[in-house]
């Protein structure tokens, strides 16, 4: 159903998906397959590089009394998408429920998979480009046939691994250009915790001439 106001359409411009715990082992490439990150049941946890990944530091206690009422009412009102695994059709359901037309989605467990990758966070090694890159092409692979299911209302926004500019680069049009996707995001943390290392502040430059959305995304305990 189509809730325009006055002409004009409600746009939910930060929705999550909540992705399915084999995502990247389903869908990285086959040369990673070996070393494809796997979510933890039970949460948004993901495990790379043999660490688990998910917030840096726990929630306040201010923050988790504030949010206790709104979660319970939550988990009520939104069971039976929980049933459904989060399928498109669970969201659209959703957004059908608040009076939404349009919604652009942003990761939960694809925050962390990427979002430290620090030799602190990921272990002496860190997280090599290549399989960064990996990482995310199977992330935005699966967001495409995720939103496809209802591509006049559900827009994607491409992760991007920042570790090589120039793989970067490429992902950025290809999800752009093959997939439609309105954007691309990345984690003031990552890459030694610095979003404007060398290493990135190259990739808006060398996409120029491009109207595209880059959002540098916050994530309670990330910073």
């Amino acid at each position: 159903m189509v809730r325009a106001k006055n002409g004009f359409k409600v746009v939910d411009s930060d929705l999550h998906v909540v992705e399915p715990p084999d995502l990247w082992q389903r869908y990285i490439s086959p040369e990673f397959s070996d070393r494809a990150p796997i979510g933890i049941e039970g949460g948004l946890g993901v495990q790379v590089a043999g660490r688990i990944m998910a917030r840096a530091r726990p929630y306040s206690k201010g923050y988790v009394a504030g949010t206790q009422a709104n979660k319970l009412r939550d988990k009520e009102r939104y069971s039976f998408a929980a049933e459904r695994k989060w399928d498109p059709t669970s969201f659209i359901e959703a957004m059908e429920m608040e009076g939404v037309d349009v919604s652009v989605m942003f990761p939960s467990r694809g925050l962390f998979v990427l979002g430290f990758d620090s030799k602190e966070a990921a272990g002496t090694e860190g997280i090599d480009a290549d399989f960064a890159a990996a990482i995310a092409r199977a992330y935005n692979d699966w967001l495409h046939d995720w939103c496809n299911e209802y591509p006049e209302r559900l827009h994607g926004v491409a992760m991007v691994a920042p570790h090589d500019v120039t793989s970067a680069v490429e992902e950025t049009r290809r999800c752009v250009e093959k997939y439609g996707f309105k954007g691309i995001f990345l984690l003031p943390g990552q890459v030694g915790a610095s979003g404007t290392t060398p290493t990135t502040t190259p990739c808006g430059p060398s996409v120029s001439g491009w109207t595209y959305p880059w959002a540098s995304t916050v994530v309670d305990g990330i910073t």
